[in-house]
């Protein structure tokens, strides 16, 4: 799930979350996707500039449980198993 700007998408994102019915979530952030390790680590917590992560953090554990979700930090794994 994109977190950037979400608070600016009326019903973003439980109207998402309805309709895909998740089973598990990753937050994260296009743009982190392709920016060099070394500049993503002088910042860990930066996933979206502009954006209150945390706050949209909250909205996903009422949404689905802070079990059902996750923000990678740079140079973190996730292990998905199906």
């Amino acid at each position: 799930m994109p977190v950037a700007l979400y608070s600016k998408t009326p019903g973003y994102p439980a109207s998402v979350l309805n309709i895909i019915k998740p089973k598990y979530t990753i937050i994260g952030h296009w743009e982190n996707f392709f920016r060099p390790y070394e500049k993503l680590t002088k910042k860990p917590y930066q996933v979206a500039g502009g954006t209150d992560v945390m706050a949209f953090a909250k909205t996903m554990e009422q949404l689905v449980g802070k079990d059902k979700f996750r923000i990678p930090m740079p140079g973190s794994s996730i292990t998905i198993e199906y």
